[in-house]
């Protein structure tokens, strides 16, 4: 982690990189539609606010997710 951070990493999101290095790999196309709730860049974990959003708040990030998919 120290290493990435001296390269000027701010995050990383091991399962994006994975389906964007497979998509490079098939020379196919991938979009991703990030959420970000808890931390991990501190040296305990961060849980902000994981788990305390109403449910009803996810059906509007999939919309958003599914109107930005539909326009690419």
């Amino acid at each position: 982690m120290e290493k990435r951070r001296a390269e000027g990493c701010i995050a990383v999101d091991m399962e994006c990189a994975s389906v964007m290095a497979a998509a490079q790999f098939r020379g196919a196309e991938a979009y991703q539609f990030l959420y970000a709730d808890d931390s991990l860049a501190g040296s305990v974990w961060d849980p902000r606010t994981m788990g305390a959003t109403p449910a009803s708040s996810y059906e509007a990030y999939l919309r958003a997710a599914l109107e930005a998919a539909i326009r690419l």
